[in-house]
């Protein structure tokens, strides 16, 4: 009797609480960004520095800020990357559309604490593509339930601390170019179809250049398969119709690529790829063995289902319905194209026959890092899942506590088949204290944990259709289950990869936090071995957590005379001169690189060219005096002697670079063949600066179209919410 008064209450609270529920609706995505803004606060608030990958972006991003912030004009030169190098390349890699716009907001509100700026650019980035993701799920499936779980699954892992090219950048504009693909398919409008190539222009902005030769065939093959499939050949004809709108997208895509083109291509005369064969372009051996990454199972194993690796977990439900084989969707051309795109990038991840065969598609040479594909996979595996979980969430209870369980014995059997479980299981047998051991495993942020969740779930979706509980929505409620195991098994991960952090990583001590704000560029007269200065050793000590790139020096505005860090690029006529040093030499060198002589010196008849052995400088008497340095400029007093003398600058030789004696332009000549240097006698006033006009041109068509497309994504975003809520 008592449980039946229970039940009619229970009725009572279902009846009452649906209208509310419905209502509910429109705040999915506000709680869906309110969520992913809480998942990121305790990085955005705690002092811990990102690492690995991550760390070289942000030490791209605080250049550029902090050369903006006082001199307000993009930085054209990194003097501290491997003796000067042009800084086009790593504006195109470092700086996304959200970067610019932040670079901008930061400078005029004068934020000088970079770190915080760059945090909260990347959560604005992680907005924008759970923005995405929700519009593509909008348009391809009709259920509230999909949409939640699909976005659930995409934001599990948008993780930034590590490794933020290739866990999050790699696929943050993913849904979205996809998005304006779809539209441009079913609606025929030729706004979307550009749309969609200026998102992944936007979208090449801030990640590996060669990032754009994995996601082009992924976007042709899905767009081709759509129109075939369909029978929408004459989609194409619209792109001709004559609109100002039309015009203005076709020209903005165009500048923009060739901005990016030309941009890279006078980058590229210039520098010596130090990790790469000429020009970038591998051959089909290194296209298939670089740095060792080939993907097996065992690694999307750990990876997809154990949550072992931040950046692609989705959550066990979504991975579950991988294993439903419905038939219902084999005339769905959407499931088939996004079924056929995943299998395709996990066969080319395994670095066999299809990577082989993918190697012929136009500009995939440039392409490395078969490994990287895990992020736009988490895309396709998502999208994949929310059409079975439309008809899913209507299939009967029976099937569905089938395919938890059968799911969750898949996981173990490959578990075991992929050799996992026995070191685990071994360890465990070896302690003596294995019940105790077993049960100390199973906490909250351990997979086991995650595991354990979703046969309690089956169980209660199990008494839920029991007869006492007939009068109750039994889909709803089986949504509510299934969702909240979602989201306990999101939080589980959560707390893993926070706990990962707080392990690997250490909090920056109160003297290093200032290390990281912006500081005005001070010259240094001679390179060393070692910085001499307080604030580049903090930074060094800062940044240097499992930190590998040379990019760091840029941070503590120090100029190594031997990089201690990995160096991916290199003037050219600096690797010839290095290459030019024989044993006998080495002291030699080291003068002629500003090293155990002054970078800035007076020299009698330094060689033209390259010359070897290098021979040591012939130095002049006289006084050189700088009385103003940023990364683009350098000013200075020089008393040379009445006879002449060369005023030599140990730093890499560029076309791009004028000066001016005592008001009136004067060529600059190359000494040691990577050297810049000038003729000068009596007392001088000399300005150099870096002054490439089409280059600077592009950087700022650049900045301010990754600045405009960032107002654009934010908008969207904005409407999208607003959308939503009325």
């Amino acid at each position: 009797m008592q449980l039946d008064t229970h039940f009619d209450r229970l009725k009572k609270l279902d009846s009452y609480l649906h209208p509310h529920f419905t209502r509910l609706k429109k705040f999915d995505l506000l709680f869906l960004i309110t969520l992913l803004a809480g998942m990121n606060t305790y990085y955005l608030l705690l002092p811990y520095p990102v690492s690995h990958d991550s760390a070289e972006a942000f030490e791209s991003f605080y250049f550029f800020y902090n050369h903006f912030y006082f001199n307000h004009n993009i930085a054209q030169w990194m003097p501290y990357y491997s003796f000067g190098v042009p800084s086009q390349y790593w504006q195109l890699y470092a700086l996304t559309p959200v970067s610019c716009f932040f670079i901008l907001l930061g400078c005029l509100c004068k934020a000088n604490n970079v770190l915080f700026v760059f945090k909260l650019s990347i959560i604005v980035e992680q907005m924008i593509f759970l923005c995405g993701l929700y519009l593509l799920s909008k348009k391809l499936f009709t259920q509230r339930g999909t949409v939640l779980a699909v976005c659930l699954g995409g934001i599990a892992s948008a993780f930034t601390y590590e490794n933020l090219p290739s866990d999050f950048r790699i696929l943050y504009l993913l849904p979205l170019a996809v998005y304006f693909l779809v539209r441009f398919i079913q609606e025929k409008r030729p706004e979307f179809f550009w749309l969609c190539g200026i998102t992944v222009l936007a979208w090449d902005m801030g990640n590996a250049l060669y990032f754009i030769f994995l996601w082009t065939p992924l976007l042709v093959f899905l767009g081709s398969f759509l129109i075939l499939k369909q029978g929408r050949l004459d989609v194409f004809k619209c792109l001709t119709e004559r609109s100002f709108r039309n015009a203005g997208l076709i020209l903005l895509f165009c500048v923009a690529g060739l901005c990016f083109f030309y941009q890279l291509k006078t980058f590229a005369d210039f520098i010596d790829f130090l990790s790469r064969p000429a020009e970038g372009k591998n051959n089909l051996f290194q296209f298939l063995t670089y740095a060792n990454t080939k993907v097996a199972l065992q690694d999307y194993f750990n990876r997809f289902v154990l949550g072992l690796y931040p950046g692609s977990y989705v959550g066990l439900l979504p991975l579950m319905l991988c294993f439903w084989n419905t038939q219902r969707l084999k005339h769905n051309a959407y499931y088939q194209a996004f079924f056929l795109a995943t299998i395709g990038l996990l066969w080319f991840s395994f670095a066999g026959i299809g990577a082989s065969l993918m190697y012929f598609f136009p500009g995939m040479p440039y392409y490395r890092h078969l490994i990287y594909v895990y992020g736009p996979l988490k895309v396709l595996v998502l999208i994949c899942a929310g059409f079975k979980l439309e008809i899913f969430w209507n299939a009967d209870v029976k099937e569905k506590n089938t395919l938890i369980f059968v799911s969750l014995f898949i996981f173990l059997f490959l578990a075991d088949a992929l050799g996992l479980s026995k070191d685990w299981l071994t360890g465990l047998l070896a302690d003596k204290r294995l019940l105790s051991e077993l049960q100390a495993q199973m906490n909250f942020h351990s997979p086991l944990f995650r595991f354990a969740i979703y046969p309690l779930a089956a169980g209660a979706i199990f008494i839920s259709t029991l007869p006492r509980f007939k009068g109750l929505n039994n889909v709803r409620l089986i949504k509510a289950i299934l969702l909240a195991a979602l989201c306990l098994d999101i939080a589980s991960f959560h707390y893993q990869v926070y706990k990962e952090v707080l392990q690997r990583s250490f909090p920056l001590p109160k003297e290093f936090e200032h290390s990281l704000w912006t500081h005005r560029e001070g010259f240094e007269p001679q390179r060393s071995e070692s910085p001499q200065d307080g604030r580049a050793l903090d930074v060094l000590l800062a940044l240097n957590n499992g930190h590998k790139y040379a990019t760091i020096y840029s941070v503590a505005q120090f100029s190594p005379c031997v990089s201690s860090f990995r160096l991916d690029l290199q003037p050219i006529e600096i690797s010839r001169l290095l290459s030019a040093a024989t044993a006998g030499s080495q002291g030699a060198l080291k003068e002629v690189m500003g090293c155990d002589a002054p970078k800035l010196r007076l020299e009698n008849s330094p060689p033209m060219s390259l010359v070897s052995p290098v021979v040591r400088p012939d130095l002049s008497p006289g006084q050189v005096q700088v009385t103003h340095f940023n990364s683009d400029e350098l000013t200075l007093r020089v008393d040379a002697p009445a006879a002449g003398a060369w005023l030599v600058y140990a730093d890499s030789y560029h076309p791009g670079w004028q000066a001016m004696v005592n008001g009136k332009k004067q060529p600059i000549v190359r000494v040691y063949g990577a050297f810049k240097a000038l003729r000068l006698n009596g007392h001088n006033d000399v300005e150099f600066y870096f002054n490439s006009p089409v280059n600077t041109l592009c950087s700022w068509f650049l900045m301010l179209f990754g600045t405009m497309s960032c107002i654009f994504l934010i908008g969207l975003l904005v409407k999208t919410l607003y959308e939503s809520l009325i």
